[in-house]
């Protein structure tokens, strides 16, 4: 029924838009396909950004540092997301023995290199060996990639079956005594005090790392990353990245990204 006072449209008002209702069915998949595209163009553009500001817990200086090798305005960001483990250990090796050497040499400026921690929870010793490595960085901020390189080189040591019958406190002391031998954090006791959960009434407040892992996990869980190691390029994840490349496949990845 038609309120008083309506008018009833013609045919032939309603006709003169019938143009313009099909233009624009017309051009529907174009501007869809359109807002498409600038939306992944704006997708990139934050992942970049995310990644250039979010360099989480190290302290960024011309020279890198901490988490980070070379120098922090460098335009290009290379993230690995790295557990103590062996398929991580390979990239790990490969990137810091042979690419990053030749990125500085032939790329000077260009990449900054990020370690990024992925905790494996189902190995028992993943989160212990990854809140070791952020106390030495907290306690002796230029060594934590050459604290890194020690783990990895004794990473046998954490595995399953090495420390199927320790206790967490016995894992403290050994991560401790690694620590004094490879890094200028000398006093064990204040490193056993960084990593120990308490020993007073049970409140589940974890260690002076908890927060400073919890920021890394969430990083990662936000990133969508579960396989260690998992490389990230200007702050995309690139699934393609093997952990078995060489130096030549390394080459070719970086020259096709610059």
């Amino acid at each position: 029924m038609t309120p008083k006072g309506a008018e009833i449209a013609t045919f032939e008002q309603i006709a003169i838009y019938l143009p313009i209702k099909e233009a624009l069915f017309a051009i529907a998949p174009f501007v869809k396909y359109m807002v498409s595209n600038v939306c992944d163009v704006l997708a990139a553009l934050v992942c970049q950004v995310h990644a250039r500001t979010l360099l989480l817990i190290s302290k960024p200086n011309d020279e890198g540092g901490s988490h980070r090798l070379g120098a922090s305005t460098a335009p290009h960001t290379l993230e690995v997301y790295l557990d103590y483990c062996p398929f991580s250990a390979k990239i790990y090796k490969a990137l810091r023995t042979q690419v990053l050497p030749w990125i500085e040499k032939d790329h000077p400026n260009q990449i900054q290199f990020i370690f990024r921690h992925q905790v494996q929870p189902w190995h028992a010793s993943s989160t212990l060996v990854h809140e070791a490595s952020l106390v030495v960085e907290k306690l002796s901020h230029e060594d934590f990639l050459t604290f890194s390189d020690q783990l990895f080189a004794h990473q046998q040591d954490y595995f399953d079956e090495a420390v199927e019958n320790k206790t967490r406190r016995q894992l403290v002391e050994q991560v401790a005594e690694l620590i004094v031998k490879t890094t200028r954090a000398t006093d064990k006791d204040v490193i056993i005090k960084a990593l120990a959960n308490g020993t007073n009434a049970p409140e589940n407040k974890g260690n002076s790392v908890t927060n400073d892992l919890k920021l890394q996990i969430r990083l990662a869980r936000q990133n969508s990353i579960h396989v260690s190691p998992t490389v990230v390029w200007n702050g995309l994840r690139d699934d393609s990245v093997s952990s078995g490349w060489d130096l030549g496949q390394w080459q070719e990845y970086i020259k096709s990204k610059l």
